[in-house]
C-alpha cells in the first residue's frame, strides 16, 4: 500500500462509526421487526479494508470499504487507485485517467508522453487507450497532457491547426511552448533565416547597423553587406561613398578619395586603400576615383614643409616656414635664419634676433631661442623695457661661466668670494679667484687659517697644519692668532714641550703648559692632577685631586686638594674633586680604622685592634714578651676594658689581657710609643705583621730580641726574614739583633684564658716606603 492510500485508509477507519455505538432502543426494535429503516442501515454499514483485499476484489484499488445491499452479499466499493488510474463504475473498477494511456503491450496505464493528449477512460476500459498526437511542430509542456488545448508550437514555429504550424518567415520569430502566430521583428530588423524563436535573433539587414532595438543606416564613408547586429565597415583606407549617401551595402560603394589622401592609376574601389599624402604635399577636397588617372597630390612652396611627421595634409595652408627659416609673405616661400636669429615654431612669420653685444648663435638657420648664447666669460643684462638682453665679457674680479650659456635667460658675472682675487676680464671660472694671504680654501670658501694653520694665499688651496702640537702666534711671537701667512708662524703650543731630541712631546697626565714656545710643561700643585691625560693647556686642567688626595671642591685658579690623614683614603681624578672617604670596617667590627697618610684605596685600611677583643680571630692568644717590656694597667675588669686602656694610651704597642678564674684577672701594655720607628737603625725596632708584606716598624725593647715570640727562624737580612714570614702561616713579627746582623721570625703563643693584641698605628705601617708628597 503506497503512502496516500494507508493515510487515506486510517481516515475513514476513524470515521466509520464502531458497531454498537449510539444504537438506542428504537434501533433494536427496528433490528427485529426489520423494516426498512434500522435494518437496511445495518446492513449498509460500511467497513474499511487493507490495501491487498482492496486490490483482490478491484484490481489497481488501494483504499475500498465494503457495503452490504439488504437483501444480497456486501460488496468492496473502491475509493481510491494507484497513480494513473481513477475510480470507475461505481467503485467496482479502476481504469485509465486523464492524462495516461492503456498501453496496448502491457496492459498499464501508462503516461502520455511529449507531444502527445490522452482523456482517460470513459465509459469502459477499452476507451483509456485513447492517445492523440498534438500535430506536426507541436509539443506539450509535461507528458500528462488531458486535452488538446494543452498542445502548443514548437520555438521557431507558428500556430495553425493541425499539422499546418511551420517555420516562422525571415523577419519573424516565436519563442514557442503558445498559441500564437510568428511575430514580426521591430524597427526595420530581419532575422537571419527562417524559423527565428527569440527577439534576440532579429538583426539589422544589409547596409544598416542595429541600435536600440532598431536598424539604422550605415553613415557616409561605411557599408555592410550582411544582417547581423555588428557594427558596419568602414571603407579601406583614405576611401570614402559619395557625398550625402547612406545604407551603403557593398565595399565597390567606396569610390571617392578622401581630402589629403591619393590613390595610383589601374585599381577596383573598394579592394584599394589610398594612403596620405606624403610629407611636404597636400590634396584638398574627396575626389571620385578614375582608374585611367588616379588621384595625385601637390607639392609645397620652396622651403617650405609640413610638420615634422605629419602626412595627409588637406590645403596649402599646412605648408609652413620650418624651425629655422623664415616666411617671405611676398611670395610665400622661406629662407634660412642668419647668425645670431632663431625661429622655433612651425609657422608664417619673420627670424627673430636673439639679442645685442656678445649674443649670438653657433650656425645659420638656428630653430630655438635656446640656440642663442651667451659666451663663457661674459654676462648680460636686461634693458629696461624687459624685451632684450646685451651681452658684455665679465669685468676683473668677477666670472663668467666656463661654458656658454644657451637660451634667453639672464646670465650673471659673480664676484669673487671673501677674501679672493682674479686676474683680467673675461675669466669663466670660480677657479681663477685666488685666496689672499692668510687665507685658505674650506668647504668651498676662503677661510682664514685656523690656530696651527698657515696659508701664503694666492691658490685655491687649503691652508697648511703646523703639524701636531704646534700652534701659530702673531708676527713677533707671543700670543696664538689665526691667519698665519707663513710656515714660520708656527710655534710649539701650548700642552706640548721640547723633548731635547729634536722633536715635541705632550705635557703628560698632572702637568700643563700654558705659553707658546719650547717652555717646559708645569706640575699640578698642591697634590691636584688633571682629569686630561693628554697634553693639559692650563693651570685650570689641574681639577682632580692625585690619589690619596681629597678636596671638597678645588678651585680653577688655585686648584689644591690636602693628603688623606690616617683612617681615610682616596681614588682621586674626580673631576672637581672629592673628599678623602673614611676606610670602610670589616663586618662585625666597631673601632677605629687606621692607614697610612695618603692611601688609593680601602685596601690601605686597618682596623685598629684586628678585631673587638671579645671576638679575637688572630691566629694567637698572646705574645711572650720580658715582663719588663709590659706594664700593669689598672682597667682589667675584661678583655674589652683592656684593650680600651691600650687604645686610649698615646704609647700602647700592645695589651694582653688574662682571666686566670680563681686567681683574677690582670691586663698589661707595652708602652714604647705608636710613632714610626727608626728603621734603618737595627736593633732599635720590631716589626709586628699585620698583612703579608705590611708590618707595623714599633721601637724594641732591650729584651725584644732574646724573649719576644716564639723563634720560627733566622736570617742574615730583614729582606730575608720578611719574605720566610710573608710564607709562614704563625709568623707574626721580625726582630733583629742589635747589629742588624741576625733576624728572626717569630710566632705567638696560646694560652687559655688569654687574649693579646696588637695595636696598629698608620704612621708606623711600612714606614721605609715614603708617604706620598702634594706635588
Amino acid at each position: 500500500m503506497n503512502r496516500h492510500a494507508t493515510v487515506l485508509y486510517l481516515i475513514l477507519l476513524l470515521a466509520a462509526p464502531r458497531l454498537g455505538e449510539g444504537r438506542g432502543l428504537d434501533d433494536a426494535r427496528r433490528e427485529r421487526r426489520g423494516d426498512g429503516l434500522g435494518g437496511g442501515a445495518q446492513r449498509q454499514r460500511r467497513l474499511l479494508q487493507t490495501a491487498d483485499d482492496c486490490a483482490r476484489s478491484v484490481p489497481k484499488c488501494v483504499a475500498c470499504r465494503y457495503q452490504f445491499v439488504q437483501g444480497t452479499v456486501s460488496k468492496a466499493v473502491c475509493l481510491a487507485c494507484e497513480q494513473g488510474y481513477v475510480v470507475k463504475a461505481a467503485g467496482r473498477a479502476c481504469w485509465c485517467a486523464p492524462g495516461y494511456y492503456r498501453s496496448s503491450s502491457s496492459g498499464e496505464c501508462t503516461p502520455c508522453g511529449m507531444g502527445y493528449w490522452c482523456p482517460g477512460a470513459a465509459d469502459d476500459e477499452a476507451s483509456g487507450e485513447a492517445r492523440y498526437a498534438c500535430g506536426t511542430n507541436k509539443i506539450t509542456v509535461t507528458q500528462y497532457a488531458k486535452w488538446d488545448r494543452e498542445c502548443v508550437t514548437q520555438p521557431g514555429y507558428g500556430w495553425a491547426e493541425g499539422n499546418a504550424s511551420a517555420p516562422c518567415p525571415k523577419g519573424t520569430f516565436n519563442p514557442g511552448y503558445n498559441n500564437r502566430a510568428c511575430a514580426s521583428c521591430a524597427g526595420g530588423l530581419t532575422t537571419s533565416a527562417p524559423g527565428a524563436d527569440s527577439p534576440a535573433d532579429c538583426r539589422a539587414p544589409e547596409g544598416s547597423y542595429y541600435l536600440r532595438g532598431k536598424a539604422i543606416p550605415c553613415a557616409q564613408g561605411t557599408y555592410k553587406a550582411s544582417s547581423g547586429n555588428v557594427d558596419c565597415s568602414e571603407c579601406p583606407a583614405g576611401t570614402t561613398t559619395a557625398f550625402g549617401e547612406v545604407g551603403k551595402k557593398a565595399a565597390a560603394d567606396c569610390t571617392y578619395v578622401l581630402p589629403g589622401h591619393y590613390a595610383a592609376a589601374g585599381q577596383t574601389p573598394g579592394e584599394f586603400t589610398a594612403p596620405q599624402c606624403l610629407a611636404n604635399t597636400y590634396r584638398s577636397g574627396a575626389a571620385l576615383y578614375s582608374p585611367g588617372t588616379g588621384v595625385a597630390c601637390m607639392p609645397c612652396p620652396d622651403n617650405t614643409q609640413t610638420l615634422t611627421g605629419v602626412r595627409g595634409a588637406t590645403s596649402r595652408s599646412a605648408c609652413l616656414a620650418p624651425p629655422g627659416y623664415g616666411w617671405n609673405a611676398t611670395d610665400g616661400t622661406a629662407a634660412a635664419c642668419d647668425y645670431g636669429y632663431f625661429k622655433a615654431g612651425w609657422d608664417r612669420e619673420a627670424c627673430t634676433k636673439c639679442g645685442e653685444g656678445t649674443i649670438t648663435t653657433a650656425a645659420q638657420a638656428s630653430a630655438s631661442p635656446d640656440a642663442c648664447y651667451t659666451p663663457a666669460g661674459h654676462g648680460n643684462s636686461l634693458s629696461a623695457d624687459g624685451l632684450t638682453l646685451t651681452g658684455f665679457a665679465c669685468p676683473v674680479g668677477t666670472y663668467g661661466r666656463e661654458l656658454a650659456t644657451y637660451g634667453l635667460v639672464d646670465v650673471e658675472c659673480s664676484k669673487c668670494i671673501e677674501n679672493t682675487a682674479t686676474n683680467g676680464t673675461g675669466s669663466t671660472s670660480a677657479a681663477q679667484c685666488v685666496t689672499l694671504p692668510g687665507f685658505g680654501w674650506d668647504n668651498g670658501g676662503s677661510q682664514i687659517c685656523e690656530f696651527a694653520y698657515w696659508s701664503a694665499g694666492g691658490s685655491q688651496e687649503s691652508c697648511q697644519y703646523c703639524g701636531e702640537g704646534f700652534n701659530t702666534t702673531a708676527a713677533g711671537g707671543g700670543a696664538a692668532a689665526r691667519g698665519a701667512d707663513s710656515g714660520d708662524d708656527c710655534a710649539i703650543g701650548a700642552g706640548w714641550t721640547d723633548d731635547g731630541v729634536g722633536s715635541i712631546k705632550p705635557c703628560l697626565q698632572g702637568s700643563y703648559k700654558s705659553l707658546l714656545g719650547p717652555s717646559a710643561c708645569v706640575k699640578c700643585p698642591s697634590g691636584t692632577t688633571t682629569t686630561l691625560t693628554f697634553a693639559p693647556t692650563a693651570l685650570s686642567d689641574c681639577d682632580a685631586c692625585r690619589t690619596g688626595f681629597g678636596a671638597a671642591a678645588i678651585s680653577g685658579t688655585a686648584p689644591a686638594c690636602a693628603i688623606c690623614e690616617s683612617g681615610t683614603y682616596s681614588f682621586g681624578h674626580t673631576s672637581g674633586g672629592q673628599d678623602c672617604q673614611p676606610c670602610p670596617s670589616p663586618d662585625g667590627y666597631s673601632g677605629a680604622m687606621v692607614s697610612r697618610r695618603g692611601i688609593p684605596s680601602p685596601d690601605g685600611c686597618y682596623p685598629e685592634f684586628g678585631t673587638d677583643a671579645a671576638t679575637s680571630s688572630l691566629p694567637y692568644d698572646e705574645i711572650a714578651m720580658s715582663d719588663a717590656a709590659l706594664s700593669e694597667a689598672a682597667a682589667n675588669g675584661t678583655a674589652s676594658d683592656c684593650e680600651a686602656a691600650c687604645a686610649g694610651s698615646t704609647g700602647c704597642q700592645y695589651f694582653v689581657f688574662v682571666d686566670g678564674f680563681a686567681a683574677g684577672t690582670s691586663c698589661k701594655t707595652r708602652e714604647l710609643g705608636v710613632a714610626a720607628a727608626n728603621v734603618s737603625a737595627p736593633g732599635s725596632y720590631i716589626l709586628f705583621e699585620i698583612g703579608s708584606g705590611v708590618y707595623l716598624a714599633y721601637n724594641a725593647h732591650s729584651s725584644d730580641w732574646a724573649s719576644t715570640g716564639a723563634t720560627i727562624g733566622t736570617f742574615t737580612t730583614r729582606a730575608l726574614a720578611a719574605a720566610a714570614c710573608d710564607t709562614q702561616a704563625t709568623c707574626i713579627g721580625i726582630v733583629s739583633n742589635a747589629d742588624g746582623s741576625s733576624w728572626r721570625t717569630f710566632a705567638g703563643a696560646t694560652h687559655v684564658g688569654a687574649t693579646a693584641k696588637v695595636r696598629v698605628s698608620g704612621p708606623a705601617i711600612n714606614p721605609w716606603i715614603a708617604e706620598p708628597t702634594a706635588s
